[in-house]
């Protein structure tokens, strides 16, 4: 595990970006980082649909308060 971190840290600088569905244990930074610009909107409309946060299990988006 330790090699696979260390490894994507030295690859890091050479992409941009994240793919949503692979975030693992980043937490709400993968989450921030995922979504970037549109995590508010999405937010958002998670406070509308989804304001008791019931679909929370996987890469949450946490509904805006």
């Amino acid at each position: 595990m330790a090699w696979v971190r260390r490894t994507w840290e030295a690859l890091r600088p050479y992409g941009s970006g994240v793919y949503a569905n692979f975030i693992s244990d980043e937490g709400d930074a993968g989450v921030a980082y995922a979504y970037g610009e549109h995590l508010n909107r999405l937010r958002a409309l998670k406070a509308v649909h989804d304001p008791d946060n019931f679909f929370r299990l996987n890469n949450n988006i946490t509904p805006a308060d």
